[in-house]
């Protein structure tokens, strides 16, 4: 019903303003939360404005980012391991998959924020997903 989505999208918000300008330990405690994939099911959601959805995706490339960074900042397995954490969190989650499903949509800003997070988008290879080429009409 419109109320769940008006409540999830303002949800969606927040938490893309904590991982837009927040630290480390608090995205950190983001993806422990598991709200990885409960930001892909709203970044999906039937006719939801496309503003929305790019700021949701942008934060999803912020945790990968950080995951990333993460690795550069120390040189210990720890960090490593971070980012390997990371990225399987958008695989366990089915972000991948989810994210995929919006590769044709219909607003440009959409579709670039998503090859940049499965790849071909100007980020570091680390980052990327490696998301399933495009296959129209799916």
């Amino acid at each position: 019903d419109s109320s769940d989505v008006s409540a999830q999208k303002e949800a969606a918000w927040t938490i893309a303003n904590v991982i837009t300008g927040g630290r480390t330990a608090q995205i950190c405690a983001i993806v422990d939360a598991d709200f990885v994939a409960p930001l892909c099911d709203v970044a999906t959601t039937h006719n939801l404005e496309p503003r929305t959805v790019t700021v949701v995706l942008s934060a999803l490339v912020g945790i990968l980012k950080e995951g990333v960074a993460s690795k550069h900042l120390e040189a210990s397995a720890a960090a490593e391991l971070t980012e390997q954490a990371f990225r399987a969190v958008f695989e366990v989650s089915g972000a991948r998959v989810k994210l995929e499903k919006l590769r044709f949509h219909h607003d440009s800003d959409v579709v670039a924020k998503v090859e940049t997070i499965c790849g071909s988008g100007g980020l570091p290879e680390a980052l990327f997903l490696n998301c399933s080429p495009p296959t129209p009409g799916c």
